[in-house]
């Protein structure tokens, strides 16, 4: 049998080339900072214990330990990353690389300026305006007298606070007093940035201009710590990661498998029910504007309703991660036996490059949930990834929108 499944839609990409230089492999070579056996103790507070912590004399106390020897290294240009659960050390790494903490063992070695960008918003109350708070945190930081007028002007530009730049912070809402702080630890340039969850402020269109920020600096050659337990900005940031867990870095490696790891995706599939067949090509073709037909076979070994879902994906790690095309719930067959489908995709709306393909396969059972079991999938996440290479002359947008142009007189 041969099933046709036909799926419309698609967005505007752009063409994006990832070039590695001679100068490139060089500045890798140079680490702006180190991170050598460091660990971390804290010790426990309690009413037995604590006049021995002020007085310098911890000894007996409990403690806790937060890191346990951990060594890493932040290449100039690049940007590590950090994946953790709540609580495995990951911020307490991150103030130590600050300098808020003193490692218990271990050093940290920077060769160059450090900003952290957590913890935003300190060096002020709420009754100071926005540019009050913005001017104290550029003289607390150094900043040439000759260039403040130009960094006060940058700072009320990029917050978009407006005339609210010169209220007190106490009377704006969250969202914009997390604009301004981004706003003023930004401004500015440093060798090194120790970011933990801050492109998180704000709203979309303020999130996208916090990644334009970073990435205009990173462009110039500053490097960056990323922690969160974000993976798809790790993905979009950083070539190269750890994942952090009890004070220990458990894994470190190139960032898509660091991500695997850390998703950690059960492969418990009831393949028993239906699965993709293990010849499924593992590249596939198609040309840009065209229709695209990607064929593959599917087993079914018991007779239920099987669907399928799919994906396109464009990863560049360390430059961008989008999911570009999207469909699920189409149905297949519910038969036992070999079948083939074709996947169509009609003026297939994305330019010429390379894209990951994931297939996805479920049962539907019967009932009022319609409950779906996971039968069989192909997909980077769980390491058996299908490469779809789009050709075809490149071109500025991949969808083409009808348009016509009248020309009118001027209405005076």
């Amino acid at each position: 049998m041969v099933y046709e499944l036909h799926s419309d839609g698609g967005m505007r990409v752009g063409s994006l080339d990832i070039l590695t230089t001679t100068e490139e492999r060089r500045s890798q070579a140079i680490v702006t900072l180190a991170c050598l056996g460091v660990s971390k103790v804290f010790p426990v507070l309690d009413e037995g214990t604590s006049w021995r912590i002020v007085f310098g004399s911890p000894q007996g106390c409990k403690s806790v330990t937060a890191l346990d020897n951990v060594s890493l290294c932040v290449p100039k240009g690049k940007v590590i990353g950090i994946l953790g659960r709540n609580g495995a050390g990951k911020s307490t790494l991150l103030r130590i690389l600050a300098g808020v903490y003193r490692p218990t063992s271990g050093s940290i070695q920077p060769n160059g300026t450090v900003s952290g960008l957590f913890e935003l918003g300190g060096l002020g109350k709420g009754h100071l305006t926005g540019r009050e708070y913005a001017e104290r945190f550029l003289r607390f930081h150094l900043a040439q007298q000759s260039k403040l007028p130009e960094l006060m002007e940058e700072i009320h530009e990029f917050s978009e606070l407006g005339a609210k730049f010169e209220k007190p912070i106490y009377t704006l809402s969250t969202g914009m007093a997390a604009r301004l702080y981004f706003a003023t630890a930004t401004a500015l340039k440093y060798d090194v940035y120790l970011i933990d969850e801050v492109l998180a402020v704000g709203d979309e269109h303020f999130q996208g201009r916090c990644w334009a920020r970073l990435r205009e600096r990173l462009s110039h050659g500053a490097s960056g710590v990323l922690v969160t337990h974000d993976w798809t900005a790790i993905l979009k940031l950083c070539e190269v990661s750890h994942i952090v867990d009890r004070g220990r870095i458990i894994e470190s490696g190139p960032t898509e498998q660091i991500v695997r790891s850390y998703l950690n995706l059960r492969n418990d599939f009831s393949t028993h029910v239906a699965r993709f067949c293990p010849d499924t090509p593992t590249d596939y073709f198609a040309q840009s504007q065209q229709d695209a037909e990607i064929r593959f076979l599917v087993e079914l070994n018991k007779p239920e309703p099987i669907e399928l879902g799919y994906s396109i994906e464009l990863l560049r790690v360390g430059v961008c991660w989008e999911i570009l095309l999207l469909a699920d719930h189409l149905p297949i067959a519910s038969s036992v036996g070999q079948h083939e489908v074709r996947l169509k995709i009609p003026r297939l709306p994305l330019p010429p490059g390379r894209y990951y393909l994931n297939l996805f396969l479920n049962a539907v059972r019967e009932g009022p949930s319609g409950r779906r079991i996971p039968c069989d999938a192909r997909s980077w996440t769980y390491g058996s990834a299908l490469s779809l290479t789009v050709e075809g002359e490149a071109c500025g947008s991949a969808t083409m929108v009808p348009l016509n142009w009248t020309k009118n007189d001027a209405i005076r």
